[in-house]
């Protein structure tokens, strides 16, 4: 199940790309670092081009991880055609 280059968004600080302008591809791998490290450079050297970061003040240092994940994945699945469960009102 190795994916393609256009089915990955590696999420790191100084990515290259906003994270609204990551593939919205009907199969997609998110990749995220550890908090305090971010993520490992041999990662980065193999999706130099896949990396997007979510805009933050140069006054913080980091978002934590569990709030960029949730940045990123509804953005991901913004254009989708998913409904809530619920239904919506």
């Amino acid at each position: 199940m190795k994916p393609q280059k256009t089915e990955v968004a590696a999420y790191a600080k100084s990515g290259g790309k906003s994270f609204l302008s990551m593939p919205h591809a009907d199969r997609l791998f998110l990749i995220f670092g550890s908090e305090s490290r971010g993520l490992p450079q041999a990662v980065l050297s193999m999706y130099q081009d896949e990396t997007y970061h979510i805009p933050i003040s140069a006054d913080i240092r980091s978002l934590n991880l569990s709030t960029a994940v949730g940045i990123a994945l509804y953005e991901s699945l913004r254009d989708k055609n998913i409904f809530h469960a619920w239904g919506w009102k």
